[in-house]
């Protein structure tokens, strides 16, 4: 199908499936035609390395790792920086928008064709729809890239029933990136589990010169919650001293007020078992702790 260019009266060709096109000279032009097409989608948790049941923290400190991997100034791929962000455009604040769709549905769906991706993502959003990811081909030097070509349904007809919206996004490659993308993120999710693993087995904080910055996120986790457990067990400990000490001063304080010799010696007895079990049982723990144990 062809368009008819607004700027310079040229026709424009539309592939199938798009909803805008570029005109040779530099200008944009829609057609009305819907958007339906059968490009493949791309799941946002397979994007950031996350499984679907993830918490909102754990999405959050994904997309953090994952966008300085992917950053162009830090030597990432812009196309996977893009992503990216997309990614993290439809997954943040789920439970917010959930409620939001409740409560927007008679709302249409709005127009994001011919916009940056992420851009698009936000509005449908604040609209209170599910932004569904998916990409098409274009030429490398086409001024569509990272652009929404068309949206399953198109603008202005009714919401669908559960929210969601599919985008179409122009990339120059996306099936090398789709598998890219989802490679490097299941890649940092097995990093960040190997360096918990290794941080609870060796009971070491990470090195300043680890050489993956997900194994090295996945340790300092992992060490934090070693440290956070013996801290844990530590203070229940000590509690559990100072009890037993509050009971043996009470002992002390009612013999000696019939015997007050009989109540000194209970209570220098007692403090003194107390004390030489509590320096053998902290030489236990550290050399339990020096050989790797936990407590």
């Amino acid at each position: 199908m062809s368009v008819t260019c607004p700027e310079c009266g040229a026709a424009v060709a539309v592939p199938a499936g798009f909803m805008v096109a570029a005109c040779a000279c530099g200008e944009r032009v829609r057609t009305n035609s819907d958007g339906v097409s059968s490009h493949a989608g791309l799941d946002p948790y397979d994007i950031l390395g996350v499984s679907p049941d993830a918490s909102a923290d754990e999405i959050r400190r994904a997309y953090r790792r994952r966008a300085r991997e992917t950053h162009p100034d830090h030597g990432g791929n812009p196309d996977e920086f893009q992503a990216v962000q997309m990614a993290w455009e439809v997954l943040r604040d789920g439970g917010t928008n959930r409620a939001r769709r409740r409560q927007t549905g008679s709302i249409g769906v709005p127009d994001v064709v011919g916009i940056n991706a992420v851009s698009a993502i936000s509005r449908l959003r604040e609209a209170g729809l599910l932004p569904v990811i998916a990409m098409t081909r274009v030429d490398a030097m086409s001024p569509l890239i990272g652009i929404v070509v068309a949206t399953t349904p198109s603008p202005g007809q009714p919401r669908p029933h559960n929210g969601a919206v599919q985008i179409v996004v122009a990339l120059s490659d996306p099936a090398a990136l789709r598998q890219r993308l989802i490679d490097s993120g299941r890649q940092a999710a097995k990093d960040l589990r190997s360096g918990f693993g290794t941080a609870w087995r060796e009971r070491q904080p990470p090195s300043a010169d680890s050489a993956h910055a997900a194994t090295a996120f996945g340790q300092r986790l992992g060490y934090t919650t070693l440290a956070a457990a013996r801290g844990t067990f530590d203070a229940v400990r000590l509690g559990a001293y100072a009890a037993v000490v509050g009971v043996i001063m009470a002992a002390a304080v009612v013999i000696g007020v019939i015997r007050p010799a009989a109540g000194l010696v209970v209570l220098l007895t007692g403090l003194a078992i107390i004390a030489i079990v509590w320096v053998r049982g902290q030489r236990r723990r550290r050399d339990r702790r020096e050989r790797g144990g936990l407590l």
